[in-house]
């Protein structure tokens, strides 16, 4: 899988989902709106800061994943 096909955004739905974690919550813990959680599920890449302080939040470690992903 190469880099273009890898989409950040779903990936962090996903694991919301998967993980039964509410929008809210993860809202609440980024001091940001509902809406912007949203928007970062339709982004296919985010800032590394960003998605560090979410691979936090949600106990994922999407640095290594993605790693992982661009081997194969």
């Amino acid at each position: 899988m190469c880099a273009t096909s890898i989409h950040i955004g779903q990936m962090i739905q996903k694991v919301i989902s998967d993980k039964g974690i509410k929008v809210s919550w993860l809202a609440q813990m980024l001091c940001c709106s509902r809406s912007n959680i949203y928007k970062i599920y339709e982004k296919d890449n985010i800032d590394v800061k960003l998605l560090v302080k979410i691979s936090q939040l949600l106990d994922y470690d999407f640095l290594s994943k993605i790693s992982e992903m661009m081997k194969n």
